[in-house]
């Protein structure tokens, strides 16, 4: 005689065993850096979103925390799992007020940050991967 089997299925909660990076650059570049790390772990996605497409033009602090509500609307947030969302601008570009306030905005929200990039970084990048200054459209003038 072989041993009855419970079989019973019972459907649970959705569940996911990943955390969320969502991303929000001013600048193309800064999309290009981060998107390298998507899909690297089955337990990491990173969406990454640039002013590209219907954004155009549309890299100001308050323009970002747009894009981002709206993705947020649009995909849904796990605060609970950890779930992040990071804004990406250059220091050199927007009024400090402007990034005060989007400051002051991160700071309402639980996994929410600022990572400001500084020209100077880029410029240091450059150097350790190339040795002569390149070359710029008024050089070539």
């Amino acid at each position: 005689m072989q041993p009855s089997l419970n079989r019973e299925y019972k459907k649970g909660k959705p569940f996911r065993d990943f955390r969320k990076f969502f991303i929000v650059c001013e600048g193309e570049r800064e999309g290009d850096y981060f998107s390298f790390f998507d899909k690297k772990s089955r337990k990491l996605v990173v969406t990454v979103s640039t002013p590209i497409d219907e954004y155009k033009g549309e890299s100001a602090p308050n323009k970002l925390l747009e894009r981002a509500e709206e993705h947020i609307n649009k995909n849904g947030w796990d605060e609970n799992f950890q779930d992040q969302l990071w804004f990406v601008l250059d220091v050199d570009k927007w009024k400090r007020e402007a990034i005060e306030l989007l400051k002051d905005k991160v700071k309402e929200y639980k996994n929410w940050g600022i990572a400001i990039s500084n020209p100077c970084f880029e410029v240091w990048l450059y150097y350790h991967l190339e040795d002569k200054i390149p070359e710029t459209p008024s050089d070539s003038k």
